[in-house]
């Protein structure tokens, strides 16, 4: 008798339990962060939804436009190539994102164990 022999049940029952989860599963992955349109006005020291619209403006093929706050957007952790922030796609593909600041200030968190970035 062989211990690692696969009992018909167990099998059957993780297939009709995943098959269960998966039934509930959207068919369609939607970036649910993404504006339906733009510009976007980031609110005051939100730094995770500017990583969002920055990431969201790459994706798509029209000029956009991102409005800061006149308040401080800090960074805490590296995002992509050793930054705070995602990189911005060149206009040759996406084309073009103007980030209008209107006083902001975008810095790296002073706090101990913040990354170098």
């Amino acid at each position: 008798m062989s211990l690692f022999r696969r009992s018909p049940f167990r099998s059957g029952f993780v297939y009709a339990f995943i098959s269960a989860i998966l039934a509930f599963m959207p068919l369609e992955i939607v970036w649910a962060a993404c504006p339906a349109s733009f510009p976007v006005t980031v609110p005051a020291g939100d730094t995770a939804r500017l990583i969002e619209v920055i990431t969201c403006a790459n994706g798509t093929l029209a000029n956009d436009v991102i409005n800061l706050t006149a308040s401080t957007y800090t960074l805490t952790v590296v995002n992509t190539n050793s930054t705070g922030l995602p990189p911005i796609v060149t206009a040759a593909t996406a084309g073009t994102l103007t980030i209008n600041g209107n006083g902001a200030t975008i810095a790296r968190s002073s706090a101990g164990g913040t990354p170098n970035f």
